[in-house]
């Protein structure tokens, strides 16, 4: 089971509290001299600058030695640490997509779209240019390819069929007004340079990564090494030399068919693949659900209960979108519902929706758009 660092206790080696540090000087001096120390001196002042600075270093003294646990590391004494085991913080990788070329009529020659052919997406902020050349033949009415984003991080993700339809480049079809080129989905896969948190779950997992088995740690840390945009991943084999690997992108984002082929090719590598192993990337499956709560209320708060009902719509948003990142995390109402009834003047929740759902390894919840109702009851005594 993975450890949980957030639960781990901070690691204290010296107590900073300048009033201890200036105690433990005047009963020093007291011990050393047998007198009693004068409170109203220019010597107590003096110690008392003395325990500032004592304070000071001590809080420093803690602050470096945490730096030495996975757990507290940040930064750059975080990446020095997990490079101890080979590992080091994902860099900005740029989405991609699959680019088709529709065309009204057959063509009648040989043609070939080159691989860097750029289009723009409709909003004009970002590019993507094939990777692979478009071999088309006579009588070919379509054609297609992979693409990535000429900016690496999250910028271009998101792009809904359609929407990265501006070509930049001449080719040597005229399909302006023959045809029509767009995205065919939705486009995934960007990442930004990964974060602390993020750095020390992989980290852990990334232990078993050395493994020559095939271990399921090992195939899930190398699938979360591929852009820090993977939240998570999860690995099985039913036999016969095959891994299944799902993973799952940021806010509950399931990958575009382009992505999925492009961590198969980076899990298949010589480096990472047991020899014996065949390697498939899937989808994972999104399970849809609603939030649809009353809330009643003790009179008191009646003045306050639409704040109140406001701020628990925020917390079940925060709840849901926490919640999409994660596969096989099953849907447990009464989780959201203890945090609704920590607020003060609710006297009691009537939940419709959700139900108690176990979801499979494979499988993440999402909530539905515009899937949260949470609503005014009646005052309680």
């Amino acid at each position: 089971m993975q450890i949980n660092l957030s639960k781990l206790p901070y690691p204290k080696f010296t107590d900073p509290d300048p009033n201890l540090i200036l105690q433990s000087l005047i009963s020093y001096w007291e011990l050393n001299t047998g007198l009693t120390f004068p409170l109203n001196s220019p010597e107590y002042q003096w110690f008392q600058a003395v325990a500032l600075q004592l304070s000071i270093a001590g809080a420093d003294v803690n602050y470096v030695g945490r730096q030495q646990f996975l757990g507290f590391a940040t930064g750059a004494e975080l990446d020095n640490l997990v490079s101890n085991y080979g590992i080091t913080r994902l860099t900005p990788v740029p989405a991609k997509t699959t680019i088709k070329y529709t065309f009204e009529q057959a063509l009648n020659t040989d043609a070939t779209i080159f691989a860097g052919t750029r289009i723009q997406s409709n909003d004009s902020v970002v590019i993507f240019t094939l990777d692979n050349d478009i071999k088309l033949k006579v009588g070919d009415t379509e054609g297609q390819t992979t693409a990535t984003c000429t900016t690496s991080g999250t910028v271009g993700n998101g792009y809904v069929s359609g929407t990265i339809d501006n070509p930049l480049d001449a080719t040597n079809i005229t399909f302006v007004d023959n045809g029509t080129v767009a995205n065919i989905e939705t486009s995934t896969g960007g990442g930004a340079t990964e974060t602390d948190s993020a750095l020390r779950d992989r980290a852990i997992i990334g232990l078993e990564a050395s493994s020559t088995a095939g271990s399921r740690a090992s195939y899930e840390y190398w699938t979360r090494s591929y852009s820090s945009n993977i939240v998570d991943a999860y690995a099985i084999t039913l036999g016969g030399g095959v891994a299944s690997i799902y993973f799952l992108e940021r806010n509950g984002t399931i990958p575009s068919s382009s992505t999925i082929s492009a961590v198969q090719a980076f899990l298949s590598g010589d480096t990472i693949r047991p020899m014996c192993d065949t390697v498939e990337v899937l989808a994972p499956e999104k399970k849809e659900y609603e939030v649809d709560f009353v809330i009643d209320y003790y009179p008191e708060y009646a003045g306050v209960i639409d704040s109140i009902i406001d701020t628990a719509k925020q917390i079940a948003e925060d709840w849901t979108s926490e919640n999409s990142n994660f596969l096989g995390k099953d849907i447990v109402p009464c989780q959201l519902v203890s945090k609704i009834m920590a607020l003060e003047g609710i006297y009691n929740i009537t939940v419709t929706k959700p139900v108690l759902t176990i979801l499979n390894p494979n499988e993440f919840a999402k909530i539905k758009t515009n899937g949260i109702t949470i609503t005014k009851g009646s005052p309680k005594e």
